[in-house]
């Protein structure tokens, strides 16, 4: 079996003067393929916990793309489109 990993993660905060732009996302947490697995595995956040799990398992992860940003403003849909 071959599961596909990932995520994108954002806390909006309407308060926050911090603008939430790509930027945040890539120098947060940016990355992709097996460097998801390399940054997560042994490490206890949702995605280390996913890949302890399918290790368990014997399930072959499929890792995609993963990015987080600190709490900011909401996303625009403009910026959305960039990712």
């Amino acid at each position: 079996m071959r599961i596909a990993i990932g995520g994108i993660s954002h806390e909006t905060n309407t308060f926050s003067q911090l603008k939430t732009t790509l930027f945040e996302f890539k120098s947060h947490e940016w990355q992709k393929g097996i460097a998801i697995i390399r940054e997560h595995e042994g490490v206890r956040d949702y995605l280390g916990g996913m890949i302890a799990e399918a290790r368990r398992l014997e399930v072959e992860l499929v890792p995609t793309f993963n990015t987080s940003a600190p709490a900011g403003e909401s996303f625009r849909k403009k910026r959305m489109i960039r990712f």
